[in-house]
């Protein structure tokens, strides 16, 4: 190809090569009417390849015309080098010219296409999901005739028979963006469609069967097709019906517990039964794939189905099925090759498909459902204080907000989802209480002239300096700092006539735990105890490498016995290398770790008696630090409170 380049004319001085991956091609098949379909063999194509340092910046500069397309938009490397390439061709003066010819099949999903070039300044994405012939793409509109403009475009270059626009939360006549032209029976079936799809207003996710009206819309859930994209994508070497799998244990889970709809039960009755009699002799996944068209959607449901579906099958703000499903994976391949690059990102997909595996995910649906059910909310907090917004802007990174609930299912399943996204995005999640005295803290520690008291306001320059400051020092020897301070400990108890051996104590013989159940594994540092329920919390995404660089971020201590920061980055840093503890929640005066497994017995005490060096009020919670060394080896969670 290279040669024919050459042979016409073309200059070929900066066409890059790739030994590995080969050159795309298109195959172009025209239909009677002049119409034409793309397919190309581009999984992955060499121009995918490309990257920023490949940009040939002196002959762009050169150059007095520019032109790109989209084509070299559809993927993160090369549509960083395109953006590049036209920076450069922008400043140096060149005419630059742009083929906006839309390929669908070559853009990872809608949302892409719909956010392309300005589409960024015309709409704000909010959620989702993409599929053949049911998906939806929510979005906030600042400029609603160019987002339509832009999503009327993206559909009519598909084969798609029909595509709506309508507003949400509030009674507006459906805007068609694309309509089949076809008989007049398809037409009745299109509106018959439409007339499902009208919203009479959403209801809250968090509420009762009792809250879902008859008239409620229909939303999609998933689509195997968005799974078998990534099958292709990436190449893996599996069966594509993997991507119902976890479809497939949702929907039984849903049979076996009576939370089907009537339509679905009158129409599917046999297959229902026989589900519930012999799950062993039924494969849901073809079902799902050739009766459902590939889609779980809320009008399979009855109205507690539906209800349910929205909590837990909704956003990943809250307990959330594919986050349940991936914590799973991770558990049953391991935390080290669940991350590797085995799976690319897509461990779920190998899962055996077996009775095993539904068990394990029936126990865990069980358990949402129970706690769905008993969930409650204090309705004053639901909306964010004005403390809140003040900290999530201080924090200034991604936050979630969470209002005082009763049960907190929903704060634990989206920390552990944090956990596992933080790994491949690189940020820590950290709990932090939404705390009058702990705001204070923050200000006082980055700006001492300032409290924080007068209407939440800060300086974020000054935040910003601070934290640049702690985060270029040099860490100090965590194991030199918690020994000093074991020896500041040690005076004390003289000081005070006490034999040091008294105060360690002697360890129970046997403190592990029976069962994984016994385990110590919830946070207790966001409970009020007055109410039993937990305090307004922000999730926040700290934009740290290391987990103890939280500290640095968020600059909590600093006073009575409470260490300062560079002390607690040297502590954190030194347990998360021996034990991997990291930083997980803060109040103004508590702080908790989570550890992937308790202290070994034999190393217990050892720990505890650093813990009690750095904070000595553990002395309050109990008599001798051999009691402590007993809580940590039933124990992956760690619990600081200095008074």
């Amino acid at each position: 190809m290279q040669d024919v380049i050459k042979d016409v004319g073309i200059c070929a001085d900066y066409l890059c090569m790739d030994d590995k991956v080969h050159t795309t091609l298109a195959l172009v098949h025209t239909f009677p009417d002049g119409d034409r379909d793309f397919s190309f063999y581009r999984n992955p194509g060499a121009d995918m390849m490309l990257t920023e340092a490949e940009v040939p910046e002196d002959a762009i500069r050169d150059s007095k015309i520019f032109h790109f397309g989209t084509l070299s938009m559809t993927h993160g490397g090369v549509r960083e080098a395109t953006k590049k390439a036209v920076r450069i061709a922008k400043e140096s003066g060149a005419l630059v010219s742009f083929d906006p010819n839309l390929r669908p099949p070559l853009w990872d999903s809608l949302e892409e296409a719909l956010t392309a070039g300005d589409g960024a300044e015309a709409l704000t994405l909010t959620g989702g999901a993409t599929g053949i012939y049911c998906g939806y793409v929510d979005f906030i509109a600042w400029d609603l005739p160019a987002a339509l403009d832009k999503a009327e475009t993206f559909f009519k270059n598909t084969h798609l028979p029909w595509a709506n626009f309508h507003t949400f939360r509030r009674e507006a006549a459906t805007v068609p963006l694309k309509r089949p032209e076809k008989d007049g029976a398809d037409i009745e079936e299109l509106e018959e469609l439409e007339d499902c799809q009208k919203e009479d207003g959403k209801k809250d996710a968090r509420h009762k069967d009792d809250d879902i009206g008859e008239d409620d819309d229909s939303a999609g859930m998933d689509y195997a097709l968005c799974h078998i994209e990534s099958i292709e994508e990436k190449g893996l070497d599996i069966d594509p019906i993997n991507a119902y799998n976890h479809m497939a244990i949702y929907l039984r889970w849903c049979m076996e517990h009576d939370l089907m709809g009537d339509d679905f039960l009158e129409e599917y009755s046999a297959m229902t039964e026989q589900a519930k009699a012999r799950p062993g002799n039924t494969d849901l996944r073809t079902f799902i794939r050739e009766e459902l068209s590939g889609c779980l959607h809320s009008t399979l449901f009855n109205r507690q189905g539906q209800a349910f579906a929205q909590y837990y099958y909704g956003e990943n703000d809250q307990p959330y099925y594919p986050a349940d499903i991936d914590d799973y994976a991770m558990e049953y391949f391991g935390k080290a090759r669940y991350h590797s690059d085995e799976f690319r990102e897509e461990a779920y997909l190998f899962l055996p498909f077996d009775e095993d595996y539904y068990q394990a995910m029936a126990k865990v649906i069980q358990r949402r459902f129970t706690n769905w059910q008993s969930q409650d909310f204090d309705e004053d907090t639901l909306e964010p204080s004005e403390l809140a917004q003040a900290m999530m802007k201080y924090l200034d990174c991604e936050c979630t907000y969470f209002p005082s609930m009763r049960d907190d299912d929903p704060i634990m399943s989206a920390y552990r989802y944090a956990r596992r996204l933080g790994v491949r995005e690189g940020f820590i999640p950290l709990l932090v209480k939404v705390d009058e005295t702990l705001w204070e803290c923050l200000v006082m520690n980055t700006d001492p002239e300032n409290d924080g008291a007068d209407d939440y306001a800060f300086q974020p320059e000054k935040v910003a300096k601070y934290r640049e400051k702690m985060l270029a020092a040099p860490v100090k020897d965590g194991k030199a700092v918690l020994e000093e301070l074991i020896g500041q400990r040690k005076e004390d108890a003289e000081d005070d006539d006490m034999d040091w051996e008294e105060v360690l104590g002697e360890m129970e013989e046997d403190a592990q735990p029976d069962t994984e159940d016994e385990l110590n594994c919830r946070f207790a540092s966001y409970w009020c105890e007055r109410t039993q329920m937990t305090c307004p919390l922000i999730l926040a995404k700290i934009p740290v490498k290391n987990p103890w660089e939280i500290f640095a971020y968020l600059p909590f201590g600093n006073w009575n016995d409470c260490p300062d920061t560079p002390e607690l980055m040297a502590a954190a840093k030194y347990w998360f290398r021996q034990h991997g503890a990291v930083p997980a929640a803060m109040t103004h005066d508590e702080l908790e770790f989570h550890l992937p497994a308790p202290v070994p017995g034999n190393e217990a005490m050892e720990v505890a008696v650093e813990q009690y060096g750095l904070c000595p009020d553990m002395d309050q919670n109990f008599e001798e630090i051999a009691a402590l060394a007993d809580t940590l080896r039933r124990s992956t969670v760690w619990y600081f409170w200095w008074d």
